[in-house]
């Protein structure tokens, strides 16, 4: 019996052709399939397994020349040989059939030795093109993993082929059985798991190639450096198939160091000049290098030994790289220093945390074979913001940075740029400071009057927070505030600010002698919008202070709106619930739309004093402030104009129709005391004031 070969499909709808093609070419050993129409054909062929498809032209139904039409649309001539069968007065279809992409035809009667010639034939071709299409497919995918030894895996029956240049990599000159066995029993023991790790995430999809560095036993018994580059072919259902690539010998170059098993300085200068590219592409795109020594570690060596201090150094790496970010670079770049690239930072003072953080690893003692060690570290620090010309060129600058840092003793970091070293170590006790005063609550309010224009008394109070910084003096807002945004200080400082208010406004209510009913107006940030306890947070400071809701007033500005616009909305309607009442702060300044300003339930409009500053010379500003306040007429929403300095302003907006003013022309912010003397002094007002504060 002859051996089984290629797998032939025989479509014709006569039933005598088709059993008398089925015996024939089963005696020449091909497994052969039969059906008697296009569309069982089609549903065979989809299934797979089909080397050759004999093809009549004339069928019923789905003819063969359709038929001919779908299979080309899901295979070529190469990967499928289809041969029509045609009775001689049917030229015309074949002609048409070949320029439709058969590969062939056979007249009826047929005569079969011509038959089985044509078959073979066009089998002998597509098995070529499959063995060149897989040598190329391997060729490919050796390239795209590397250029040195190459390796290719047959996941579906777990055969693997390694080249010549593979096997002498392992100091196998003689040939190596193609087994799984011979690459991973060689794999250093403490790489194993890692490099089993790597290729199951790549193979899960996870990664988008294989690149490792380990060890691996070579002939001699000692161990080399590898990295072995790869990827994975997948097949429609992206089930990877093969898994194909290189194995490259960086022994010499020792990527990594094999005693803190980290980086070394090739590798770590390799990882600066990846992040200058990056820059060069992108220039918003900052990193920092930071590089470390132990403080008296030679002293250390010289009195515990060479063990001791290289055991050291190990567990030191070890922290190191535990505190990096993803995306950061620790490697030892000399005898005893260490390097982290900080990638991707956004300002200088990310850097100095970075290693400010870095440098506290070493709190805790050192257990280093049974004797406790106590050190501290030194750190010098380079940054992209200095535009480098070369990795060595930052490299030499963070290396300065550290011996500055020695110099002044030790335990401390020090940048080498010293307007940036300022200016970041500036931030940074600020930030400190900052934190300090948010816990200890070390701020102030102070208060500046609303003015009502038409009866010249003073209706309300804006509240301003004050911070007398401790060695520093008074700091403005402006600094101190854009420190807290960031850091999201501003939740705790806003909610103090809030609950102060309302505990100032019970004070006063106390110490007048008429029932105060003060409109509180608490400018939340975008950052506090964004809480999700900010509703409660605004009860909790009302019932502290025993407070009706109508008396408050919270002010938001635009930005603080746009930034998640149906959030803003939702959290400011809950309060607006309550009989808390809403305005918008610094009107005009931002990018809302109407159409946006009308979806907050807002009560008062402020029109920011950029514009009422320019208003006596400005024609713009002249035309956008009567526009704000045309507007807020026709809405029935109050005005309040901020920055009156000048009677003539003051004339001006009152002119226009606003009701309200609040600026140095009236007073600067003062005290509460202060504040509560001007209310005694008003004590005839028909309008009780509102207070608002900004935070």
């Amino acid at each position: 019996m002859l051996e089984v070969r290629d797998s032939i499909l025989v479509v014709d709808d006569i039933e005598e052709n088709r059993d008398i093609l089925k015996r024939r070419l089963e005696r020449q050993g091909y497994n052969v399939s039969v059906v008697d129409n296009g569309l069982s054909a089609l549903d065979l062929v989809a299934s797979g397994g089909f080397d050759i498809v004999l093809l009549d032209i004339m069928m019923p139904g789905l003819s063969g020349l359709e038929t001919l039409e779908r299979l080309r649309n899901t295979s070529d001539r190469a990967s499928l040989p289809v041969i029509m069968i045609s009775a001689k007065s049917e030229s015309e279809d074949v002609v048409q059939a070949l320029e439709m992409g058969a590969n062939d035809y056979i007249s009826k009667p047929i005569d079969f030795p011509v038959a089985f010639a044509r078959i073979e034939t066009h089998l002998a071709l597509k098995h070529s093109d499959d063995a060149l299409r897989r040598s190329e497919e391997r060729f490919s995918l050796a390239m795209e993993g590397g250029t040195e030894g190459l390796w290719d895996w047959d996941l579906r029956n777990d055969s693997v082929f390694y080249s010549p240049r593979w096997k002498a990599i392992v100091g196998h000159e003689a040939e190596l059985p193609n087994t799984l066995s011979e690459w991973f029993d060689r794999i250093h023991e403490k790489d194993i798991d890692r490099i089993r790790t790597e290729i199951n995430k790549h193979l899960d999809g996870i990664s988008l190639r294989i690149d490792m560095t380990y060890r691996i036993q070579h002939a001699n018994g000692t161990h080399r450096w590898v990295r072995t580059v790869g990827m994975a072919r997948r097949d429609l259902d992206g089930t990877p198939v093969r898994l194909a690539g290189s194995l490259s010998d960086v022994t010499e170059q020792i990527l990594m160091d094999p005693f803190t098993d980290i980086p070394n300085r090739t590798h770590f200068r390799d990882s600066i000049d990846r992040a200058m590219k990056r820059k060069s592409r992108n220039d918003t795109f900052q990193f920092g290098v930071v590089v470390f020594e132990l403080d008296s570690y030679q002293d250390l060596k010289s009195s515990l030994g060479h063990g001791v201090s290289e055991q050291l150094l190990q567990e030191f790496a070890q922290r190191l790289r535990a505190q990096t970010r993803p995306g950061d670079t620790v490697a030892l770049i000399g005898e005893e220093s260490f390097a982290m690239l900080t990638d991707d930072i956004g300002m200088v003072a990310d850097a100095v945390r970075i290693a400010e953080r870095a440098r506290s690893i070493v709190a805790t003692p050192f257990d280093i074979f049974g004797a406790e060690i106590t050190t501290t570290v030194s750190a010098g620090i380079a940054t992209s913001f200095t535009h480098y010309e070369s990795a060595e060129d930052i490299l030499r600058d963070a290396s300065l940075g550290l011996r500055s840092a020695q110099e002044l003793g030790g335990n401390c970091a020090q940048i080498v740029d010293p307007e940036l070293h300022a200016q970041a170590l500036a931030r940074l006790h600020l930030e400190a400071d900052l934190r300090r005063a948010t816990m200890t609550e070390a701020f102030e309010l102070h208060y500046q009057p609303i003015i009502n224009f038409d009866l010249g008394k003073i209706i309300g109070f804006e509240t301003l927070i004050r911070w007398d910084r401790p060695d520093h003096g008074p700091v403005s807002p402006v600094i101190f505030i854009p420190v807290a945004e960031r850091t999201a200080l501003i939740n705790p400082i806003g909610k103090w600010v809030l609950s102060e208010a309302c505990r100032q406004h019970a004070v006063w209510q106390n110490s007048l002698s008429h029932p105060l009913d003060c409109v509180l107006n608490v400018n939340v940030s975008p950052r506090q919008i964004q809480q999700p306890d900010l509703v409660d947070q605004v009860a909790h400071a009302l019932a502290e202070a025993e407070m009706d809701p109508r008396l408050l007033k919270i002010e938001i500005t635009e930005s603080a709106v746009l930034e998640d616009l149906d959030n803003a909305v939702l959290t400011l309607e809950k309060i607006h619930d309550l009989g808390v009442r809403i305005a918008i702060d610094d009107f005009g300044t931002g990018y809302s739309s109407l159409s946006t300003l009308l979806r907050v339930p807002i009560d008062t409009i402020k029109i920011d004093s950029s514009f009422t500053s320019t208003i006596e010379t400005d024609p713009t500003a002249l035309r956008i402030v009567r526009a704000i306040i045309n507007m807020a007429d026709s809405l029935g929403k109050d005005i309040v104009a901020e920055g009156i300095e000048t009677e003539s302003q003051a004339t001006i907006i009152r002119d226009m129709g606003a009701q309200f003013g609040q600026g140095y022309l009236y007073s600067k912010p003062v005290p509460a005391s202060q504040a509560l003397d001007l209310l005694n002094d008003h004590l005839d007002l028909e309008r009780v004031p509102a207070v608002s504060v900004a935070v």
